[in-house]
């Protein structure tokens, strides 16, 4: 919504349908129903498939979303460890379809949790449910690493309070694929990305945000470093 406000022309997407049409109300509650904003359910390796090569200058890649390019596992267990090569398949895929629909020139924002949070961490968040009723919502996420199986669980809990009670809890638990700050530079490098530079992002507190630029012209892998 800030970015729509400030002018940016800017596409949506995410690779749940629901997610989307949840996108396109809040967007049509906030700007009205001429907002502008194109919202599609597509699959970051599809991007350059579905946009065009070369389609836009600045693409941001939600680190939260990393993990579960390599799909969503439920069902932890021992076969974990052999779903990881998938999962770091899908997860070069996923960044190339990232640097195939960025312009010559063009950056990635993409950010993960950083190796200190990725061992073991407990986060607390609080805000307020934007439905009108003010309601308080806490979030309390956990994560926890499977380094054999290089797998990382994320358990969530959100509790509710109105007019000062707490009135309902909602449990998450999520097992996917562990991508640590390593991975993350290793990807950028290998489908064609140049310098993979730190940096800090306002009110971000709990992942470590990365630019990486694709290179305006065509380069060879050691020119890139």
């Amino acid at each position: 919504l800030y970015l729509v406000k400030a002018g940016v022309k800017l596409h949506m997407s995410d690779g749940s349908a629901l997610v989307c049409e949840k996108a396109r109300e809040r967007l049509e509650q906030e700007l009205g129903p001429n907002h502008g904003v194109d919202v599609r359910c597509v699959l970051w390796n599809d991007i350059a498939k579905v946009y065009g090569k070369n389609a836009f200058d600045v693409i941001i890649w939600r680190g939260n979303s990393l993990p579960y390019v390599g799909g969503d596992w439920n069902a932890p267990s021992s076969s974990n460890a052999s779903r990881a090569p998938m999962g770091y398949h899908r997860l070069h895929a996923s960044a190339q379809g990232i640097f195939d629909g960025l312009a010559p020139g063009g950056k990635v924002y993409v950010d993960c949790v950083p190796g200190t949070a990725a061992k073991g961490a407990v986060v607390k968040k609080e805000g307020i449910i934007p439905d009108g009723s003010n309601a308080k919502i806490q979030l309390d996420w956990e994560f926890k690493v499977d380094e054999e199986a290089r797998a990382r669980q994320w358990s969530s809990t959100a509790t509710i309070h109105e007019d000062g009670k707490e009135t309902r809890s909602m449990n998450t638990n999520v097992t996917a694929l562990l991508v640590r700050e390593q991975e993350v530079r290793s990807v950028l490098s290998y489908v064609g990305f140049g310098l993979v530079e730190a940096t800090v992002c306002e009110g971000e507190d709990v992942y470590q945000p990365f630019i990486a630029s694709k290179p305006a012209a065509e380069v060879g892998y050691y020119d890139r470093q």
